[in-house]
């Protein structure tokens, strides 16, 4: 099975679903826990403070060792004879001589609670990992974390032994590279589930957030697999944290918490496939001040150090295993100092090596427990001290380190093995679905046979033999693998047709054993049937049957069958011919000089005449048959004409004409050309014409007449009152009208509406009119009869409240007032506005009309606010409910206003004594003034300017302005001091006893570049180019001078290509060395030349692998070329670097023609009796024969040889017998003309031509 990797190429064979469990200790992170077997790499643990425990002798011994002077962790890495080969404070990387590598200074503060993790680089046995975390503090004073401590979160470096003189140092500018910002003080690694790569994690601080990072022989994934957890059990801190792994690989356990910060305990199920955590469990459900978590050798219990605060601390044993862990609780020691110093500060880290476990207590003593397997009981604790030298001492934790042996064997598994199926079974592929994870992407290519393209194990049923390749993207990686389905090519040949009495062989391939429906059991059959005939066949092999089939069938003779065979029509006429023929290709003639090859065409003859035509029906098969069919066509040419539509009035006449006959029936009876005709209704009059050619031709003609108009509309009389709208009714069957409404106005409205604005009686008429050449009329009358009132109740009034006024009507003898009064004059005294409408009538006509009487009531001054006190400046929206018409403000300021409702901003602080006068203007003219006070005060806050520091630099903000300050960092003096890591802005608010103001000011924070890394391949082939590509920050220059992120560099020697990027806080960048290998000197065979039919070896030398123009891939191959050919080889070196080379075989041909100029059709020879091409080694040709008026009468392209009646070669073609294209027809003359053209097998071209003589 092939296998590709690109990308970040992983191997999927290994790629299983393996659960990790990972204890997390709310605290810090503690040192992995590898298998409880002693390894050399790590016997020997270098303190931070000038300490050693070295195991290489069986028991610890302790040194005075070391250069480092903090007071946390440590990260150190042995060889396999137990040699230290650096190890590192979180500060500083030593090499094995104790002192700082000259790139060795990796930060500025402490390092993390958990040291730094080495691992080694996969694939490059002198390069390692180093991977931490960092405090952010020096001092035991200052916290390492906390609200005020530094949140720096993973980063890591690389370390190449060749380098400082064999001592190793940090690769140039392979030094602090981000991974993210903000993490937990502890990262461990596990093994991945494939037994190669590894996981690196850590916790996000503040969050329930886990990080995952993949590192494999590519590098390190930047993009990592989060595991994200609801109310979980982080605390208010950034690290104060510790993981360990179970020694067998399925657990990881947290522990967290400080003397501020209470936490839990937990375990978690860790997926080493995937790297997801999942399923906590809680460990000790009690909040205490965690301090580092541990399993036992043989991982059945997990024990538990708590921080009691006082410099004592209580280790907790539990049962991993229990139904209940929490209550499998055991108190060991109690609350004791275990006997030590009395400097003892209560931190006490814990490991596991070999079957003992070490705890330490960050002081100048180590306690070994010597049964940790053992389930204790409460209180009891069996251990013993060891003393570190005087000057040294033991830190709060054991130093870190990753032993990636860990007891599991990684599983082997790819897409799926190589495997066989039976044509129409199926199987199913891929990977297995333990390792699932929804960041996995899966694609199988090519989808054909499969059930689902996306799936990890598809099931597959291929027709062929297929080779299915697996992508699966995950995080940053591609994998790929590939799986080969083969499936049995069973075959057998194509269905054919066969000439009655010929016979044709039928193949059967792919199988061990064949049965015949013809009873052979041979692969190959021979079969000559009468009919068309299906034969089936059973193939097998040692694994599969499958059957199939081929249908033999006969070509039949060719018979023209069409119709019509004769026909008589008018021109032009259309005919649809219909083909019965049993040919495949058709030619039709229809005697006019045109043409067709549809089968059944359709045909317009536009001339008159007799057509003699005919079709000839092809078998285009092997048997090559073929028939004609003739007709005859008879057009004629006609037509009879009535002449054109007529319209008369009524009582006239029309003569009408037919043209294009001999003889003319009219419809009327009359026989003549002419007739006249006075129809009193529209008519159609028919002629029907005859000649001698298309007898009994008719057309038709109409002779219209116009209707007589009749006016006709409704009303025709109206009585009513003035301004009544009348709607007419027209229903005549004029086309235009015209009306007359008695007044002087009219209309050309169909049916108008109109409206009479004045009494009277008027009479009004329509004429409907027909305006075709008839022009008739009609007209008719109406009388409308229309009477007025006109009504006036007098106009609008206004009087004063408490008043009464007197309301007249006039204009009718009868009136009905809205009172109920029915009187022409009423007496009112509304108190509020009113109208009184009166109605008057003079007995058939009435009419409406209203007045209106309004009442000036007195004037209430009424405004809000009548009190304000605010903060200049201050804008107030007065409001005004009074009922004034005019209105008169006074603000005491000296600003008024003449506004119904005013808003006034008050821009200085004081008292201010103001009024509004309220004015009725109308006859009676009140007034109201209402007052009121306006208190304003004044304040300015000042937080000062924006600014700009790099991050971990402070700054002082200072605040004016007021008596009193708040900050949004809490502070409440006018100063405050701040160091932002983020670009950051702060808010100040100042106040007096009244007022209250705000500003804000910008803290600005530049940081320094991100790690700057380089992609792309570091080999090329000479005279190829490479592209790189710089992940970081921009802007950026290239040592090229480039400035762009991706640069495509062709260098003709190994060259290093750098880049950088600066900022006002630093500069970032990395190197790529790129090696330029040479191309391989690729050697082949001299040319040669052999004979046609010989083979000859080719071979190739210089490289690894080759690939010949004929596909093949040995370093020689035999060839036996059929003319000249040059073979190219191209040969690829281990480095994948290739060139090109070819050779030459020539081919010695003896070729030539010949074709005899005369032969007998009588001859008893048949060399003699059919015409042949003689000649030799040809590879094509095209033999035609032509007649004396240039008409072809044969033709072959037969190219395949056989031998000659002497036995020598050869004879090409099939012959030609002297007839019509070997149909048998004689042929008439005796001389006829040939070409030859074609080529021979060495690639020469022949043309020849010449006579023949037929001798009959």
């Amino acid at each position: 099975m092939k296998r590709r990797e690109s990308g970040g190429s992983y191997n999927i064979s290994v790629f299983m679903l393996r659960s990790v469990l990972i204890l997390l200790v709310l605290g810090v992170f503690s040192s992995i826990q590898a298998q409880p077997v002693k390894k050399p790499q790590f016997d020997k643990w270098v303190f931070p403070n000038y300490c050693q425990l070295d195991f290489t002798g069986g028991a610890p011994v302790f040194s005075k060792t070391g250069a480092a002077s903090v007071i946390e962790s440590s990260g150190c890495y042995g060889d396999q004879n137990g040699n230290v080969l650096f190890y590192s404070d979180g500060v500083n990387m030593y090499d094995s001589t104790h002192s700082i590598m000259p790139n060795g200074v990796v930060w500025s503060s402490a390092g993390g609670r958990m040291g730094p993790l080495i691992v080694p680089v996969i694939g490059n046995s002198s390069r390692y990992y180093a991977f931490q975390v960092d405090g952010g503090s020096t001092t035991f004073t200052q916290p390492a974390c906390g609200p005020l401590g530094r949140y720096d979160g993973l980063y890591y470096h690389i370390i190449d032994m060749n380098l400082n003189g064999g001592l190793g140092d940090i690769v140039p500018g392979r030094k602090n590279i981000s991974l993210v910002d903000s993490t937990g003080e502890a990262v461990i690694g596990m093994m991945h589930e494939n037994g190669k790569d590894f996981w690196i994690i850590v916790r996000k601080a503040r969050t329930n957030d886990y990080y995952s990072y993949l590192v494999t022989e590519n590098g390190v994934c930047t993009t990592p697999l989060i595991s994200s957890f609801t109310g979980g059990i982080h605390v208010n801190a950034v690290g104060l944290m510790t993981l360990a792994p179970s020694h067998d690989a399925t657990q990881i356990a947290i522990a967290q918490g400080s003397s501020s910060n209470p936490g839990l305990t937990q375990i978690f199920d860790f997926d080493n496939c995937t790297g997801r955590l999942s399923s906590p469990v809680n460990i000790s459900n009690t909040n205490r001040s965690w301090y580092d978590v541990a399993f036992s050798p043989n991982d059945s219990l997990i024990y538990l150090t708590w921080l009691s605060g006082t410099g004592n601390a209580t280790m907790f044993q539990f049962e991993r295993f229990a139904t209940n862990i929490p209550g499998s609780q055991v108190t060991l020691g109690g609350s004791i100092p275990w006997g030590l110093y009395p400097n003892l500060i209560g931190y006490v880290g814990m490991r596991v090596y070999g079957d003992t476990l070490y705890v330490a207590n960050a002081d100048s003593s180590l306690h070994i427990l010597s049964t940790p397997n053992v389930k204790s009981s409460p209180g009891l604790i069996n251990h013993w001290i060891y003393t570190a030298p005087y000057g040294s001492r033991v830190s709060y934790n054991f130093p870190n380190y990753f032993d990636y042996e860990l007891d599991f064997k990684p599983k082997s598994y790819v897409a799926a093995r190589d495997t066989f199926i039976c044509p129409g079974d199926s199987l199913q592929i891929g990977r297995s679905t333990n390792c699932v994870d929804p960041e996995y992407m899966y694609s199988w290519s090519p989808s054909a046979g499969l059930d689902f393209d996306t799936a990890p194990n598809p099931w597959a049923q291929p027709s062929a033999t297929t080779e299915y390749i697996l992508t699966i993207n995950f995080l940053c990686f591609t994998y790929t693998d590939t799986v080969t389905v083969y499936v049995p090519d069973f075959n057998a040949s194509n269905d054919t047709t066969i000439c009655v009495g010929d016979s044709i062989v039928l193949m059967a391939s792919g199988g061990t054993s064949y049965a015949w429906s013809t009873g052979d059991t041979t692969a190959l059959i021979t079969v000559a049937p009468s009919l068309n005939t299906t034969f089936f066949v059973t193939i097998s092999d040692s694994l599969c049957t499958t059957m199939d089939s081929i249908v033999v069938s006969l070509a039949t003779g060719v018979i023209a069958d069409i119709s019509p065979l004769s026909y008589l029509g008018c021109a032009p006429d259309t005919i649809a011919f219909t083909n019965s023929s049993n040919g495949t290709d058709y030619f039709w003639d229809f005697g006019n000089g045109d043409t067709s090859n549809q089968v059944s065409p359709t045909y317009i003859y536009t001339s008159p005449g007799t057509y003699n035509g005919s079709l000839v029906a092809i078998d285009s098969s092997s048997c090559n048959i073929f028939d004609t069919a003739f007709f005859v066509v008879n057009i004629l040419s006609p037509s009879v004409d009535a002449g054109p539509n007529v319209v008369i009035c009524a009582g006239d006449s029309a003569v009408l004409t037919a043209t294009g006959g001999i003889t003319y029936l009219w419809s009327t009876g009359d026989t003549t050309t002419s007739i006249t005709v006075a129809p009193s209704v529209d008519t159609t009059y028919y002629v029907t014409a005859t000649d001698t050619v298309c007898p009994n031709s008719m057309d038709s003609v109409l002779v219209s007449l116009p209707a007589a108009v009749v006016a006709d509309i409704s009303p025709l009389t109206y009585s009513g009152c003035a301004m009544d709208p009348i709607a007419f009714s027209n229903t005549s069957n004029g086309i235009d009208y015209f009306w007359d409404f008695g007044n002087g106005f009219t209309s050309i409205g169909v049916s108008p509406t109109y409206t009479y604005t004045s009494a009277g009686i008027f009479n009004g008429s329509l004429v409907a009119t027909d305006t075709s050449s008839c022009n008739i009329s009609d007209t008719i009358t109406f009388v409308i009869t229309l009477t007025i009132v006109t009504v006036d109740a007098g106009p609008n009034t206004t009087i004063c409240i408490g008043d009464s006024t007197v309301l007249t009507v006039s204009g009718g003898n009868m009136f009905l007032w809205s009172t109920g009064d029915t009187t022409a004059s009423i007496t009112v005294s509304p108190a509020v506005n009113t109208f009184y409408y009166a109605t008057g009538t003079d007995g058939i006509c009435g009419h409406k009309d209203s007045v209106l009487v309004s009442v000036t009531a007195a004037v209430v001054a009424d405004i809000s606010p009548l009190t304000y006190s605010g903060c200049v400046p201050d804008t107030i929206a007065f409001t005004n409910s009074s009922n004034g018409i005019d209105y008169f403000w006074d603000f005491g300021n000296g600003d008024i206003s003449t506004q119904a409702a005013p808003t006034y901003t008050y821009t200085s602080a004081g008292t201010f004594n103001g009024s509004l006068v309220a004015i009725d203007t109308s006859s009676c003219n009140t007034m109201d003034t209402v007052t009121f006070v306006v208190n304003m005060s004044s304040v300015t806050a000042d937080a000062g300017l924006n600014s700009t520091i790099c991050n971990g630099d402070s700054i002082v903000l200072t605040g004016s302005g007021g008596s009193t300050y708040l900050w949004n960092t809490g502070d409440t003096t006018a100063s405050i001091t701040v160091s932002p890591t983020v670009s950051t802005t702060y808010f100040l608010t100042v106040s007096d006893s009244v007022c209250s103001a705000s500003d804000s000011v910008t803290v600005a924070v530049d940081q320094p570049p991100p790690a700057m890394t380089i992609s792309g391949a570091n080999q090329i082939c000479e005279g190829t180019s490479i592209t790189l590509t710089a992940q970081g920050p921009t802007p950026l220059i290239w040592s090229t001078g480039d400035t762009l992120a991706t640069i495509t560099v062709s260098p003709i020697s190994s060259t290093s290509y750098w880049v950088q990027s600066t900022n006002n806080c630093g500069t970032s960048s990395d190197t790529a060395n790129i090696i330029v290998n040479p191309p391989p000197v690729i050697l082949v065979s001299d040319d040669i030349t052999i004979n046609i039919g010989a083979s000859v070896t080719l071979t190739a030398s210089g490289a690894n692998s080759y690939l010949w123009s004929t596909g093949a891939t040995l370093d020689s191959i035999d060839v036996s070329p059929q003319q000249s050919t040059t073979y190219t080889v191209t040969g690829t070196d281990s480095l994948g670097c290739s060139a090109e080379s070819s050779v030459t075989v020539s081919i010695s041909i003896d070729a030539f023609i010949y074709v005899p100029n005369v032969f007998s059709i009588m001859s008893d020879n048949l060399e003699n009796k059919r015409l042949f091409v003689f000649g030799q080694n040809i590879n094509s040709l095209v033999f035609t024969i032509y007649d004396r008026w240039g008409k072809k009468v044969y033709e072959s392209q037969d190219a395949s040889n056989k031998l000659r009646d002497d036995g020598e070669c050869c004879a090409y073609t099939e012959g030609w017998d002297g007839t019509f294209r070997n149909t048998g027809k004689i042929l008439s003359g005796s001389v006829f003309v040939f070409l030859l053209k074609g080529e021979f097998e060495d690639g020469g071209e022949f043309n020849e031509s010449g006579n023949i003589t037929l001798i009959q």
